[in-house]
């Protein structure tokens, strides 16, 4: 289960979408550096952690290492490592390809530790059904990833609780 949810929290992260060269969600990574950090909450008790630890190069083309730590009762019980590279532009979203999926863009402010981020949501639509919703912030670290909602109105799947920059 720790593994399935790990996963399932990087692959959300790596998979934020591009909509078609219309509207594109801020890659935070290009101005990522070492030492920042975030926290998640995940459900079921568990936290991720996602530290910056290395950055090779400048601007688009640095490769950007960050180390995913999976935490449960305040223990790492699994860590590992994802290099990205900072300016690659983010994978689509496989829900935009259902027919009648459509995704709708506002902005909204989300706080963190006392903190406000001005935030594109991006709510993933079929028919008048929210699927999903990503808040995404240019200035929070290492993604810019502040939360995702599965099904309008629900916990969080995963929400930033922690954060260091």
């Amino acid at each position: 289960m720790r593994k399935f949810l790990a996963l399932l929290l990087l692959t959300t992260v790596l998979s934020l979408p591009v909509f078609a060269g219309e509207t594109m969600l801020p890659n935070r990574l290009s101005s990522a550096e070492v030492g920042e950090w975030v926290l998640y909450r995940l459900p079921g008790g568990f936290t991720q952690r996602h530290i910056v630890v290395e950055r090779t190069g400048n601007g688009e083309d640095a490769n950007i290492t960050i180390k995913v730590d999976d935490i449960l009762d305040g223990k790492v019980t699994q860590t590992h490592e994802v290099t990205e590279i900072a300016g690659k532009p983010m994978a689509p979203m496989p829900q935009l390809k259902d027919p009648g999926t459509t995704a709708v863009v506002r902005e909204e402010t989300i706080k963190v530790n006392d903190q406000s981020f001005k935030c594109t949501a991006v709510d993933i639509k079929k028919g008048n059904d929210v699927l999903r919703t990503w808040y995404v912030s240019p200035d929070f670290p290492v993604y810019g990833l502040v939360k995702r909602v599965e099904v309008k109105g629900s916990e969080p799947s995963f929400e930033a609780i922690e954060f260091k920059k």
